[in-house]
């Protein structure tokens, strides 16, 4: 964060999907804007995805029984 804030930059921030939980990424966002005052903006959930095995490489971790687009985007959805 101290380099964005040097160079003006907005950063972006990734919620672990493939592994994380939801009340994870809550504390992230917590974390990040409450308790260090950082104000981050932009959020993203997952970062990669289509590497969890879905359509043959399997080099993204997902513990999610359902690894399709469609489970993904409805569990981020929640």
């Amino acid at each position: 964060m101290a380099s964005a804030r040097l160079i003006g930059a907005q950063p972006m921030i990734i919620a672990n999907y493939g592994t994380g939980t939801a009340r994870e990424a809550a504390g992230w966002v917590h974390y990040t804007n409450i308790e260090k005052s950082y104000h981050a903006t932009y959020w993203t959930v997952g970062n990669e995805n289509y590497g969890n095995g879905h359509y043959g490489s399997a080099w993204e971790a997902d513990d999610h029984a359902d690894k399709s687009p469609r489970a993904a985007a409805s569990a981020s959805r929640r």
